[in-house]
């Protein structure tokens, strides 16, 4: 059994005043079943001119199951409780493949419209109100392909619709880092986001040569394309 927790709190010249506390508690060993429960809590004071205090509460469990080597089943359920909202549940259900060098994993994700876990970010910003897939996938290729040393992939996605009114929240971020020499890496991501706000897609790319142990010097292009605008830098 681990246990862990900590706490803060805020004053002086800091207008909410915040404070706040978790505990976590897990049971369970690598490559066996494990369970966890958690819970967080936080206050501060409105800025509004009372003497009045907002609070949100947090409780989950969360459940670890070996389904063969080396696939894992994994659940969690969060129940969060908000001075300013209401109470309102999430949870997640989600298969995770590891073998090292290879890892993936996919899931569904639902969170209540007035779901509310001030210390989470669950997906990027998606903090509520949502329910759909979501995905991961990391690869470092064991030996050089072609002129890449060393490469690494990596992808990371969601697609979601409001529960409130359907509306589509989708994101997907994919990315490539490899070398060409011991002094020479190039790092490639694509972005891609459609919310109510529209759809941006977004490409970096970015080189770097190490002249020694202690000095470097790197090359970065950026273009982001929107809707109605396309910015290069």
């Amino acid at each position: 059994l681990r246990a862990v927790g900590l706490a803060y709190t805020t004053e002086g010249d800091v207008d909410s005043e915040a404070s706040g506390a978790g505990a976590r508690l897990r049971y369970g060993d690598d490559g066996d079943w494990q369970w966890g429960a958690s819970f967080t809590h936080r206050e501060a004071r409105l800025l509004d001119g009372s003497d009045d205090c907002y609070r949100n509460q947090a409780m989950a469990a969360d459940l670890r199951l070996p389904i063969g080597e080396p696939l894992d089943l994994l659940l969690e359920f969060v129940h969060t409780e908000d001075s300013e909202k209401s109470s309102d549940n999430g949870y997640t259900t989600m298969i995770a493949y590891d073998r090292g060098r290879m890892r993936f994993s996919a899931g569904y994700i639902d969170l209540g419209e007035d779901f509310a876990a001030d210390f989470a970010d669950p997906l990027n910003g998606i903090s509520r109100d949502a329910r759909g897939i979501e995905a991961g996938f990391d690869y470092a290729l064991p030996s050089p392909w072609g002129f890449l040393r060393s490469p690494i992939v990596t992808l990371r996605m969601f697609d979601l619709k409001r529960r409130s009114d359907d509306e589509r929240v989708s994101e997907i971020d994919t990315s490539l880092r490899f070398g060409v020499s011991e002094r020479d890496t190039f790092f490639l991501n694509w972005y891609g986001q459609e919310n109510e706000a529209g759809r941006t897609h977004t490409f970096l790319g970015t080189a770097t040569h190490g002249w020694n142990p202690w000095w470097s010097s790197s090359l970065q292009v950026n273009r982001i394309d929107a809707d109605d605008s396309s910015t290069w830098r």
